[in-house]
């Protein structure tokens, strides 16, 4: 299952952006959340938009690398 950039609204009502990357736990299906606030965490750069905008979309390889992992770890061997 592949990591995406999602757009969502944060407190203060404006646009920001969130990685979500969806796995199975057992028989669950669950989402991990990484959020990317040009708010806070990137309030500093000239461009806070785009600066967060971009740290998302260079995170989704390495989240999706361990949503790989996780699941082969999971996986019983000869299934794959």
């Amino acid at each position: 299952m592949k990591a995406t950039v999602q757009k969502y609204k944060n407190r203060e009502g404006k646009q920001a952006f969130k990685v979500v990357a969806p796995y199975m736990d057992g028989h669950e299906l669950k989402s991990k959340i990484k959020k990317f606030n040009p708010s806070t965490d990137y309030a500093a750069h000239a461009k806070p938009k785009q600066a967060a905008q971009e740290a998302a979309n260079a995170y989704v390889p390495k989240l999706t690398l361990q949503a790989m992992i996780s699941f082969l770890r999971s996986t019983p061997s000869g299934m794959v």
